[in-house]
C-alpha cells in the first residue's frame, strides 16, 4: 500500500467578529488564497467549520485504517495562536475537563480519534493501543505524555556528495 500524506487548512474564526486576517481568502474547498498567492490543498476549512467536519474529513479514515493495523500520523503545524490545540483538543473548557465540558461536538480530532479507536477495538482482551505526543518547539522535542522535556533529536545519515567521474 503507498502511503499518502494530505495537507489541510483551517482558517481560525475571528476573535470577537473581526474581519479574517488581510489578504487571506478562501477560494473553494481546496484553495486558498493568502496575498496574491494560491495554494491547491486536499481540503480548506473556512471559519465556520465544526469539529465534526474537520474530524469527517481529516481523520475519521485514518483512524479507521489504525484500527485495521496501519500506523497513522496526524500532525498539526502552525504558528502559536494559529489554532493547533484548539482544533486537536477543542476548547479552553475541554482541555481543563473533557469529560464534563457539556458536549462532545466541541471535542477535536484527537479526542474523537480516542473515542473511535476504544470503540473500534470493543473490548477485546488482545488489543494495544499506543499514542505518542510530542511537540517540537523552539528546536526541542518534548514528549507531553510523559512531561520529560528537550528529548535529544537524532540527525539522519549524511549523504556524502556526487562527484562526477
Amino acid at each position: 500500500m503507498a502511503s499518502t500524506i494530505s495537507v489541510y487548512a483551517r482558517i481560525r474564526p475571528p476573535d470577537r467578529g473581526a474581519p479574517l486576517a488581510e489578504g487571506l481568502s478562501v477560494l473553494d474547498s481546496q484553495q486558498l488564497l493568502v496575498r496574491n498567492l494560491e495554494f491547491s490543498l486536499d481540503h480548506v476549512f473556512d471559519e465556520k467549520a465544526t469539529q465534526s467536519a474537520v474530524y469527517d474529513v481529516v481523520a475519521r479514515e485514518s483512524i479507521a485504517k489504525v484500527a485495521s493495523g496501519f500506523n497513522v500520523c496526524v500532525l498539526a503545524y502552525g504558528q502559536t495562536g494559529s489554532g493547533k490545540t484548539h482544533t486537536m483538543f477543542g476548547p479552553d473548557e475541554v482541555l481543563a475537563d473533557w469529560r464534563g465540558s457539556g458536549s462532545q461536538e466541541k471535542h477535536g480530532i484527537a479526542l474523537r480519534a480516542i473515542t473511535d479507536l476504544f470503540e473500534a477495538a470493543g473490548g477485546a482482551g488482545d488489543t494495544a493501543v499506543t499514542a505518542s505526543y510530542i511537540e517540537v518547539y523552539n528546536d526541542q522535542c518534548n514528549d507531553l505524555l510523559s512531561g520529560r522535556r528537550a528529548l535529544p533529536l537524532r540527525e539522519g545519515p549524511t549523504k556524502q556528495p556526487y562527484v562526477e567521474g
